[in-house]
């Protein structure tokens, strides 16, 4: 496994892939947006998985518990906003569960990557970890939104900073 760096974790509310410079304020005005009529979250880290799946994991991630659905209606108030200056929905993709078809948009699937295998094969060593019983949930408070640029690298992404939308702002919290 090649494990992130602690630092750049974050969790994706929607990934855009390529954006063309002249859309980058739409997309910080719809994150804005959002992020206004949203309000802070109680989440959780609980438990474990790996895609595509965890007898052969290529991606290790951590499940997000808390006021998931809550997060679920940020995500799609987010999604809202951005279909409103044009953009597609997020298609599903490999990584996405087999429940999704072309058709449908991907379904929002809150989670945290921590590692990537360096084989196509997985890291099927890491099965019996997966399998075990979860820890106890780690809480956290989410209370902003922010927009990234991300810098492929060959060592891992790099992310920036474009913009930090703070939960709730519209309703004073």
């Amino acid at each position: 496994m090649r494990w992130s760096d602690p630092a750049t974790i974050h969790l994706t509310v929607r990934f855009l892939g390529e954006v063309a410079a002249e859309r980058v304020p739409a997309v910080a005005q719809a994150v804005a947006e959002a992020a206004a009529a949203g309000r802070p979250l109680s989440l959780a880290v609980e438990g474990a998985g790996g895609f595509p799946s965890p007898r052969r994991p290529r991606v290790l991630w951590l499940g997000v518990g808390g006021e998931v659905s809550a997060l679920r209606a940020l995500a799609a108030e987010l999604e809202a906003r951005l279909a409103a200056q044009g953009f597609e929905p997020e298609v599903p993709s490999r990584r996405a569960p087999a429940t999704a078809t072309p058709a449908a948009p991907a379904p929002f699937t809150p989670h945290l990557t921590v590692g990537r295998a360096r084989s196509f094969r997985g890291s099927p060593a890491l099965a019996p970890a997966l399998a075990a019983p979860p820890g106890p949930p780690l809480p956290w408070r989410a209370d902003a939104l922010v927009l990234f640029e991300s810098h492929l690298r060959p060592g891992g992404a790099r992310h920036a900073v474009l913009l930090r939308a703070p939960l709730g702002l519209s309703q004073g919290r």
